[in-house]
């Protein structure tokens, strides 16, 4: 039976195989959240085996965006932030433009931004947290069709 020194050491080793791809200062910063949350959690819940606090963390291979294993405070932030800028930014380059009608210009903005950000957080809202595996892949993979379809659209009905 393992210790469960060795169920967190084990469970840290995979976190860090599975984020082998990000740098090595964010993978650092990303056990080092990891490890304090399962102090914060075990001074919280004294009682509480390793095991359950392991469990309620999650599958290191099931987290999105190399930060597997994080803690949901850590992940959501990191990787909701760069993505939203950008299509903010999108937004107002193509609201501003004189390239498109009024009409083309509303279409493309809900169905480039708000509609993918729309199903997103609701995906994210419902249930157990956002969700992971192969229905979230596919749902995004939809969402990216959405969006590279929308793009074409807009760049063939531009006004030269």
């Amino acid at each position: 039976m393992k210790t469960s020194a060795s169920l967190e050491h084990d469970y840290h080793s995979a976190v860090e195989r599975e984020a082998s791809a990000l740098p090595a200062d964010r993978r650092q910063e990303l056990l080092a959240d990891l490890a304090e949350h399962i102090e914060v959690t075990r001074a919280e819940r004294p009682g509480t085996a390793i095991g359950e606090i392991l469990a309620e963390l999650g599958d290191p291979r099931a987290a999105e965006n190399g930060a597997a294993g994080a803690p949901a405070r850590s992940r959501a932030g990191a990787s909701a932030r760069p993505g939203l800028l950008f299509r903010i930014t999108g937004a107002i380059l193509l609201c501003t433009s004189v390239h498109w009608a009024a009409v083309q210009k509303t279409t493309g903005l809900l169905l480039a931004a708000v509609l993918p950000i729309a199903v997103t957080a609701t995906a994210n809202l419902s249930g157990d947290g956002p969700a992971v595996g192969t229905p979230a892949l596919l749902a995004n993979l939809a969402m990216l069709a959405l969006i590279a379809a929308t793009a074409a659209w807009l760049w063939r009905v531009r006004r030269a």
